[in-house]
């Protein structure tokens, strides 16, 4: 969470950044919850984290891949696995 509030990727998802200077989450809340808006510029961008074994993390900013063009479910992938047409046995 430091390296991206570092980065500037501000409030996305469910991370919310707490700034004072930042915008109201909503009118009927105080002003401790004002937060930094998202920058849009890491819209397609994931973070990650890899532990070195050393014990230090090293942290970078990658390209998301695009998720799949699927119109399986879990429950029909499932059964259709269990049944051996799907990823061999």
């Amino acid at each position: 969470m430091q390296f991206a509030i570092a980065s500037g990727v501000g409030s996305r998802g469910s991370a919310m950044v707490v700034d004072p200077a930042g915008q109201r989450a909503h009118p009927k809340l105080g002003p401790e919850w004002s937060l930094t808006p998202e920058d849009v510029s890491f819209k397609n961008k994931v973070q990650e984290s890899v532990l070195l074994p050393d014990g230090n993390v090293t942290n970078r900013w990658v390209d998301r891949r695009p998720l799949p063009e699927s119109d399986m479910w879990f429950e029909t992938a499932w059964a259709a696995f269990r049944n051996g047409e799907i990823y061999g046995k």
